[in-house]
């Protein structure tokens, strides 16, 4: 299985696997749950989004991700953004608030989960999420 670049070429047994993963797990996140919020002029709610899950451990890696769709080709993520597995992060969720560990925000998002693949194996023991940045227009996924 080839590695996702971090940490690269080290084999470490599986407890010094976490703890050098740790260190590379340099930003905190935000998790956000959607929420029923006031009902807009239609009547309709509209989409709040709560804090879920904060001061998440992750890293940000800035890299974009493109499929080819016929005979076009689109950017279908941003980023990836690597989590602890123990981490709940369903792909309805929204990630925002990415600080460094000093708390400076490195970028505030808000990003929309595209998918997420977990590695549970010997060495790897995380998540990858790719990113899009969320376009909001007073609907949210939800």
């Amino acid at each position: 299985m080839a590695r996702s670049g971090l940490l690269k070429g080290i084999r470490p047994t599986t407890l010094l696997s976490n703890q050098l993963y740790e260190l590379e797990l340099i930003h905190r996140a935000t998790v956000q749950a959607a929420a029923e919020g006031a009902l807009d002029g239609f009547g309709q709610p509209t989409i709040t989004w709560v804090d879920e899950t904060t001061d998440v451990h992750c890293r940000l890696n800035w890299r974009s991700v493109t499929e080819k769709l016929w005979q076009f080709e689109g950017v279908v993520a941003d980023y990836k953004l690597f989590v602890h597995n123990d981490v709940d992060v369903p792909e309805t969720r929204q990630i925002v608030d990415i600080t460094d560990k000093d708390g400076v925000v490195v970028d505030a998002g808000p990003f929309d989960i595209i998918s997420r693949q977990r590695f549970d194996t010997e060495e790897y023991h995380h998540q990858e999420l790719l990113l899009k940045r969320a376009a909001r227009s007073g609907r949210g996924k939800g």
